[in-house]
């Protein structure tokens, strides 16, 4: 062999090594599963390996994502996190899955039991958690609470029947209650 076949091969192959290296750094790894996805963004937040995480957060929230999880990460911990159930639906790019976490803020001594509804959408190959808001448990930091509209919806019924009081009292007592 000659030299400048070695040096050839030589080259080659610590060109694969390099594209084999890089291959593995990636957090959302080419066509990873749903699984996989879930396990690695809820690790990484158990763990604040905020960087990590921010890789399942669709690009244009990442900064604000990482941002507020930098905010916390003096305070929060998370202690354990279980995936609960994963719902696919009918669609193959979207799925609910539902994470129950146990955490503690460093202030206080109390462990706190939180469950999150976690909506994953698959973008290119992917998969990506969209939103997340608290289902049942502890209010917790960094998860939104849930929308209001049973309440809302309660408070324009309570609007409307104050407005019939305005108009000349057409609601009766018995629509009230």
């Amino acid at each position: 062999m000659t030299s400048r076949h070695a040096m050839t091969v030589a080259l080659a192959l610590a060109a694969l090594a390099l594209v084999a290296a890089f291959a593995g750094c990636g957090a959302a790894k080419k066509s990873e599963p749903l699984d996989r996805g879930l396990q690695r963004y809820n690790e990484a937040l158990r763990w604040q390996r905020i960087a990590e995480a921010a890789q399942y957060v669709p690009p244009p929230e990442r900064d604000e994502f990482f941002n507020q999880r930098l905010e916390m990460e003096d305070e929060l911990r998370i202690t354990q996190y279980d995936v609960r159930r994963v719902d696919r639906g009918q669609s193959d790019d979207h799925a609910i899955a539902y994470v129950q976490y146990s955490w503690y803020l460093d202030r206080e001594g109390r462990v706190y039991q939180t469950t999150t509804e976690q909506h994953w959408q698959r973008h290119g190959d992917a998969w990506l958690v969209v939103s997340e808001e608290r289902s049942h448990g502890e209010a917790m930091p960094g998860v939104p609470e849930p929308a209001l509209d049973d309440e809302l919806e309660e408070d324009d019924d309570a609007d409307d029947a104050d407005d019939d009081d305005e108009d000349g009292g057409t609601a009766s007592a018995g629509s009230r209650h």
